[in-house]
């Protein structure tokens, strides 16, 4: 969506500078959005599910982790175990 001084702002913009300008335009949005009743509690759900699955494809990526070095037997897979449930614990579950 383009506002109507949106393209006179772009041309005279400069090259070094749009990348400053597009992301303080689209931070400036996103606050907006946030402040607004209509849409904030969807953000935050969105950012709740992000993180959330943030959380599990790391506790994922650590689990494949330790199961491929006790697989090549590096570590014993008792101590793995331990620091899996601490990890685990720690975010929740």
């Amino acid at each position: 969506m383009k506002l109507s001084g949106e393209s006179a702002v772009e041309k005279i913009t400069l090259d070094g500078v749009r990348g400053l300008r597009v992301t303080l335009s689209a931070t400036v949005h996103d606050v907006l959005y946030y402040m607004s009743p209509i849409y904030c509690q969807d953000i935050i759900d969105s950012v709740c599910l992000l993180i959330f699955f943030e959380c599990m494809s790391t506790a994922l990526n650590l689990y494949l982790i330790i199961h491929k070095m006790v697989a090549q037997g590096r570590v014993l897979l008792n101590s793995c175990k331990k620091y899996l449930v601490i990890l685990l614990s720690n975010m929740g579950y």
